[in-house]
């Protein structure tokens, strides 16, 4: 290949350009010399002279015989800093950017972090049960030497687990694996399903019908669709149930099969087809169950489902009409400031026990039309 004349200083844009593009992190290694040389089409000369400028202004550390490696402007090494990575599926980063878990979890946890000089960078990872055949495994992570891990939604236990063997300081957010023996911060969805179920009981709801899952996790699709709070939910309508004395039979629970909403859409569609008495239904996925009920013109069901706080409208008052939806807002800023108070706690005592914290949730109560727009 031709060499071109290319400047030192050309050179050294273009790698930290690569490096900002990949969002390379402290630590990671760069190509070799000859193999930047060929991408760029510069003589290994030029390269190895940029990469020495780029090392004395501390952007990349090189080890003879090993390679270059990326610093912190400081030119500080960061391979064992205090650094902490934020896991999360490469699978639900499409689906969840507009999401609270971006919207609010990661700016609160990463906000909290920096108040005590500690930053966090995100990482996205595939699992083995991802859609990305792009399996990354947890040794990969575990070399990153982060100071801490905080994994989100990562429902995947087997992988979870081979993580917390791997990394000190590991905790999950928003899946309760305490009994793995891993910190986490994650919301009582169990209680806030007794809430549901006591507000449509109130207003003089009896046959309540439960529709979510899956579980246990699905075996052959990613674990992305595995719904890791249903079970809780669904505990907590059964005991909600039985507190009020209200009729659990075989047609009550509706467990989809994969966490899709053609999926839910499909069992309300069903349930409403039987001509089994039904007055409210619980479920995660109000979108879909409101949409069938609005085709077969079923304004007499109401809805009681979970939401991020803030993706809520402002609450309003009205009159008490038939068709009421109750939504148990979740507080995601406050999930991500008790992840990121868990993760300092144990950054500074290494030792620290692997405690659970639930957080609790706002019941509010909406007109149907006012969280489901008619467009």
């Amino acid at each position: 290949m031709k060499r071109s004349r290319i400047s030192i200083k050309e050179v050294s844009d273009w790698i930290l350009q690569g490096i900002k593009e990949k969002a390379f992190l402290p630590g990671d290694q760069l190509d070799s010399i000859r193999h930047l040389a060929d991408k760029i089409g510069s003589s290994p000369l030029t390269v190895s002279r940029a990469v020495s400028q780029l090392s004395e202004e501390g952007f990349v550390i090189t080890r003879p015989g090993k390679g270059i490696y990326v610093a912190d402007p400081e030119g500080k090494n960061l391979l064992n800093s205090g650094f902490v990575g934020l896991l999360i599926h490469d699978d639900a980063v499409g689906k969840l950017r507009g999401s609270s878990l971006f919207l609010s979890t990661l700016p609160s946890v990463q906000y909290k972090l920096f108040q005590h000089n500690t930053q966090a960078v995100m990482l996205k990872i595939n699992t083995p049960n991802s859609e990305s055949k792009d399996f990354i495994q947890p040794s990969a992570v575990a070399n990153r030497k982060f100071a801490g891990v905080i994994a989100f939604e990562i429902t995947d236990l087997s992988y979870l687990m081979q993580l917390h063997n791997k990394i000190p300081n590991l905790i999950a957010l928003d899946i309760d694996v305490s009994n793995l023996g891993i910190p986490c911060v994650a919301f009582d969805h169990q209680m806030a399903s007794v809430d549901l179920v006591r507000k449509l009981h109130e207003m003089g709801k009896k046959n309540i019908h439960f529709i979510g899952g899956p579980f246990p996790a699905p075996r052959k699709k990613p674990r992305y669709f595995y719904d890791s709070c249903a079970k809780d939910r669904y505990d907590g309508w059964r005991l909600a149930m039985n507190f009020f004395n209200l009729e659990i039979n075989d047609q009550s629970a509706h467990i989809v099969k994969y966490r899709s909403a053609d999926y839910f859409e499909k069992e309300m569609k069903t349930l409403l087809e039987s001509n089994t008495p039904l007055d409210a239904v619980i479920t995660e996925n109000a979108n879909a169950v409101n949409k069938v009920l609005k085709e077969h013109g079923r304004d007499d069901i109401a809805i009681g489902s979970w939401s991020s706080l803030d993706a809520l409208p402002p609450e309003e008052e009205h009159e008490e009409v038939e068709n009421e939806v109750f939504m148990a807002g979740l507080d995601f800023v406050q999930l991500g400031e008790e992840g990121s108070n868990l993760m300092l706690k144990i950054l500074e005592q290494p030792d620290y026990p692997a405690t659970r914290k639930l957080l609790g949730h706002k019941i509010l109560k909406y007109k149907p039309e006012m969280i489901f727009p008619s467009n």
